[in-house]
């Protein structure tokens, strides 16, 4: 075996059994952190789409150990179960009892991050090399995570709509609304 080819296969090899902080800190330069990133997506989906294939193509037994595997992958199986073809009834009836299940689920972990937010009253630095014709209010965390919270309720658009209002009040009007949005209904129907 040539020497480069040798020493090239070494090296993937160590890279493999790094821990990941360590890939993270081996990297050049940030750019290269999408690619890593990536190859992560990628090897955590085919171990997936390997226990999806077996719930597809496996025989009964085996297909019930991959549906109690996919049950309990939390937010990794996500993306299978949005994609999922060919499932029979009973397999496409528990496809979506789960997709349903685990969106709900993380809708309410991220409402429940969001709303411990809203009273952080901590400025975001401004971005030195940001240049703006208007001056820009400062931003708080508590903002942010309104801008958040109204995401999850309304969508982005409406969320964007509403924010450019939210800039323009001053900071006891913004601390106002943001009490508010944070009593209603909805939004405590939603961390519950």
């Amino acid at each position: 075996m040539p020497k480069l080819l040798l020493l090239a296969l070494l090296t993937l090899e160590f890279a493999a059994a790094q821990s990941p902080a360590a890939e993270v800190k081996a990297l050049a330069n940030p750019a290269q952190a999408p690619a890593l990133a990536q190859q992560w997506v990628r090897q955590s989906r085919e171990r997936v789409d390997a226990v999806g294939a077996l719930l597809l193509t496996g025989e009964p037994a085996d297909q019930r150990k991959a549906r109690g595997v996919l049950n309990d992958l939390d937010e990794l199986v996500l993306p299978w179960l949005t994609e999922a073809p060919g499932l029979r009834p009973a397999d496409e009836a528990w496809r979506l009892r789960t997709l349903a299940e685990e969106t709900n689920q993380w809708r309410r972990r991220a409402a429940q991050a969001i709303d411990r937010q809203l009273a952080n009253r901590e400025p975001i630095p401004r971005d030195p090399r940001a240049r703006s014709e208007e001056p820009e209010p400062l931003r708080r965390v508590c903002d942010e995570a309104y801008r958040a919270m109204l995401e999850l309720l309304q969508g982005s658009e409406a969320a964007g709509r509403e924010m450019r209002l939210h800039w323009q009040l001053p900071e006891g009007r913004r601390d106002a609304a943001i009490r508010s949005l944070r009593q209603r209904p909805a939004w405590r129907a939603l961390l519950r």
